[in-house]
């Protein structure tokens, strides 16, 4: 036994079963040694131990954000051009800007604001008419100029390119400029691998260190992202753990099918503490009009809003067999109810014809929605472990029709659930778990209207959702999710203490120090 640190005179919430608090944690290389007081943690000490004051510094398990694009992120914030705060008027007034500075055919392309309006086709075109131009508002919706199009073979004659994908048409069968779930399908040159390492790397310092997120559950945007991740890892830079879950085609992905990985023989936890292969992720709905809701598919709509399937519900039983059976963790982005059914149901075909009991198939983004037609005792009767992004109730709105983010009938039922921010780089103040737990306890929208108010929940309850909820999703629970003796010693200092705080001021926590595997790893204005 070896103490190589000590970190004393603090508030140290281990979210142990017992809910324990101490004053100070004793570190063995990277694992947590011991927890306890002061004078039980300090009589520890050796001569090589090095101590560390907390001042009172409030700790907590390090928190684990179950769903991020941090490839994505890094564009958004460091190599396009990040608009997300700016009106439309703006927007497009940057693009004259862009094109007044860029030889002709240079690509531009714009992060706009989470669900702000795009221009037309048309307008970009009058701006922009040599060069190429893509403004996302989302992951999942663009608009593009004529140029772009041209530019990445795309035509009319082919307005759904691949399963899971749309290209937008006029009455004339002209585009219109709108794209779903194919960004991937423009031709926008790829930086060099130095210019995205250090994207990536600052990126994951600004948006998760800084917020004491120690292990992020990531889907790399490219084959190129994965690379650097590894690249970092071999150069004992990485600034979090990563837990990495490719994404299968054909939506959002140019890496192999499943197939590839099974036939190397790759199963979830393939790695080591700081890299590993969490699984795969496949696409099931689309978002906004890609989503597959029945209320909607029921109606009279027209073609430009029927969702958007990445493969036939037969494929999707296939996919969720030949995971389970090759112990490759899934997780499934499914928006709509009508999707979701089809996840669960998948599922328990799967499981049934596999035997698998504890396969934790994810579906991002359930609990988002509390859909009348879907149980949360099904739900946790399935092995489904739901991944919601509590912070999104800031930007919603109360529905007459579907009950949001039902947290309360989810821990009632003993079901387990990870939470995240889906974080894409537009939306930076929502990546704080602090922000999500707040909306958890709080229940208020941007607007201050309260949303379902029957779904709150504790802070206990919250706080677990980020920490151990996040560790079980991913089979971590021996290693992440509290501070016990033999878990990693990742851990984040906040300047007071939430349990002192309204729901208002745990939103505007801020993290001081950020330890992961003993070593302090992030310091506020360090």
């Amino acid at each position: 036994m070896s103490v190589t640190r000590i970190f004393h005179h603090g508030v140290v919430h281990t979210l142990d079963a017992q809910s324990r608090v101490h004053s100070a944690l004793a570190v063995d290389g990277e694992r947590v040694l011991a927890v306890g007081s002061d004078d039980e943690i300090l009589a520890l000490a050796t001569e090589s131990t090095e101590l560390v004051d907390l001042a009172g510094g409030v700790v907590f398990p390090g928190f684990i954000d179950a769903h991020t694009h941090l490839e994505v992120a890094a564009s958004v914030r460091r190599l396009w051009i990040n608009a997300a705060l700016e009106t439309p008027e703006r927007v497009l007034e940057i693009v004259a800007e862009e094109v007044a500075q860029r030889p002709a055919g240079t690509w531009i392309v714009i992060a706009g604001g989470f669900l702000s309006p795009l221009p037309t086709l048309a307008t970009l075109d009058e701006i922009a008419p040599e060069h190429p131009v893509v403004i996302r508002r989302t992951m999942h919706v663009q608009v593009a100029n004529s140029r772009a199009f041209e530019l990445s073979g795309l035509s009319p004659d082919d307005p759904q390119p691949l399963p899971g994908s749309r290209i937008e048409l006029d009455a004339d069968g002209s585009f219109t400029g709108m794209v779903e779930d194919c960004f991937d399908l423009f031709a926008v040159r790829a930086p060099d691998d130095a210019t995205l390492g250090a994207a990536i790397q600052a990126t994951a310092t600004e948006f998760f260190l800084a917020n004491g997120i120690t292990t992020i559950h990531d889907m790399p945007a490219s084959p190129q992202g994965t690379r650097m991740l590894q690249q970092m890892h071999r150069d004992h830079a990485l600034p979090v753990r990563v837990v990495l879950y490719p994404i299968l085609p054909p939506v959002h992905s140019s890496g192999p099918d499943l197939e590839a990985y099974e036939s190397v023989g790759f199963q979830t936890g393939f790695g080591d503490d700081w890299l590993r292969f969490g699984g795969v992720k496949l696409f099931v709905d689309g978002h906004e009009r890609g989503a597959a809701r029945s209320e909607e598919m029921a109606a009279d709509v027209t073609r430009h809003r029927q969702p958007l399937f990445g493969r036939t519900y037969e494929q999707l039983v296939a996919t969720v067999i030949r995971a389970m059976r090759s112990r490759i963790q899934l997780r499934m982005h499914a928006w709509g109810d009508y999707a979701q059914r089809q996840a669960i149901d998948a599922v328990r075909v799967a499981a049934r014809a596999t035997g698998r009991d504890d396969h934790r198939t994810r579906v991002e983004h359930m609990l988002n929605a509390g859909y009348s037609s879907i149980g949360v005792d099904e739900v946790r009767d399935a092995g489904i472990v739901p991944v919601p992004q509590a912070s999104f109730l800031i930007n919603d709105d109360p529905s007459d029709s579907v009950e949001k983010y039902p947290f309360r009938r989810a821990i009632d039922a003993g079901l387990t659930f990870a939470n995240s921010s889906d974080c894409t780089g537009s939306q930076p103040t929502l990546v704080s778990p602090w922000v999500g737990i707040a909306a958890m306890l709080d229940r208020t929208n941007r607007n201050g209207k309260v949303i379902d108010a029957g779904q709150r929940v504790t802070l206990d309850e919250a706080l677990r959702s980020y920490t151990h909820g996040s560790a079980w999703a991913a089979f971590e629970e021996g290693d992440k999710g509290s501070l016990e003796p033999g878990k990693l010693a990742d851990f984040a200092v906040v300047e007071a203490d939430p349990y002192d705080l309204d729901p208002a001021g745990i939103a505007r926590l801020r993290t001081t120090m950020t330890v992961i595997g003993g070593e302090i790893r992030y310091t506020a204005g360090g």
